[in-house]
């Protein structure tokens, strides 16, 4: 009866750590793809903050039909977030691109291109 007992106990032990390892590796997987949600959504709401400084006149404190000089506090958009670090290149009177990388995992990062009535994923 006490072998029994024993393995038993074994078992209930093994599958209780192999368990806890899949959840934790589950959590950290979901917390990568929770990060890049956030990075793509904060792309987003610059490109759009973006698109409506653009058309913004001058006088308004706009852009007056161009993004050639933008920058982070003519939208109101911090450079870095508990999301990742955020830059702008490329800037044109009809396009700029923005790209974010990750805080969660540094090697990861999305472009976007944004022009005036469209935004386009840069490889």
């Amino acid at each position: 009866m006490g072998q029994q007992q024993m393995l038993l106990v074994l078992m209930a032990t093994m599958i209780v750590g192999i368990a806890i390892v899949l959840g934790l590796t589950m959590y950290q997987e979901n917390a990568l793809a929770a990060n890049q949600d956030e990075l793509r959504d904060a792309l987003m709401t610059v490109a759009a903050r973006a698109q409506g400084w653009y058309r913004r006149p001058g006088m308004l404190g706009g852009g007056a039909r161009s993004f050639s000089k933008i920058s982070w506090t003519k939208i109101h958009f911090d450079s870095s977030t508990t999301s990742g670090n955020f830059s702008m290149t490329n800037k044109q009177q009809a396009s700029f691109r923005i790209t974010g990388v990750s805080k969660e995992d540094p090697s990861w990062s999305f472009s976007l291109m944004v022009f005036a009535d469209s935004i386009a994923a840069v490889p």
